[in-house]
């Protein structure tokens, strides 16, 4: 079985941000990426575009 993992954060939230609490996010992330990664969990990472290059269709 496989599933799809999606990290997501509020547009401008990571801007508003420290410097040191980005370095906290990330290293949460990259470490949470390198357990999953080791356990043969990841089948790829792929980064999406930013939400202002998105199109909505109707």
């Amino acid at each position: 079985m496989k599933y799809i993992c999606l990290g997501y954060l509020e547009p401008g939230k990571f801007e508003g941000m420290t410097e040191d609490e980005q370095h906290a996010m990330l290293d949460e992330c990259f470490d949470y990426n390198d357990h999953l990664r080791a356990n043969g969990h990841v089948v790829a990472e792929v980064p999406l575009q930013p939400p202002e290059t998105a199109l909505t269709l109707y």
